[in-house]
C-alpha cells in the first residue's frame, strides 16, 4: 500500500503514518512521517493525513531523482 500506519501499537494515544522516500536508484533513503495524539489525529483525518504524507514522499522522491514505476 506504500505506507505504514501505527494506531496506538507503540504508545497508547499516539498514531503515526509514514511513507518511504526513494532515490534515483529507486532505493529507500528516508521516510516522511506524521505523528500525533489521537485527539488531533482522529479517524476522520487519517485519510487526509495519509494522502498528504504520500504526496510529500512522492514529491521528495521525485526531487531525489526517482522515476515512477
Amino acid at each position: 500500500n506504500g505506507y505504514a500506519y501505527d494506531d496506538q501499537q507503540y504508545a497508547i494515544g499516539i498514531r503515526c503514518l509514514a511513507a518511504p522516500v526513494y532515490n534515483y536508484e529507486n532505493k529507500v533513503i528516508a521516510a516522511i512521517n506524521l505523528t500525533g495524539h489521537i485527539s488531533t489525529f482522529t479517524d476522520e483525518k487519517v485519510k487526509i493525513i495519509k494522502e498528504k504524507v504520500l504526496q510529500a514522499a512522492s514529491e521528495a522522491s521525485r526531487k531525489m531523482g526517482c522515476t515512477p514505476k
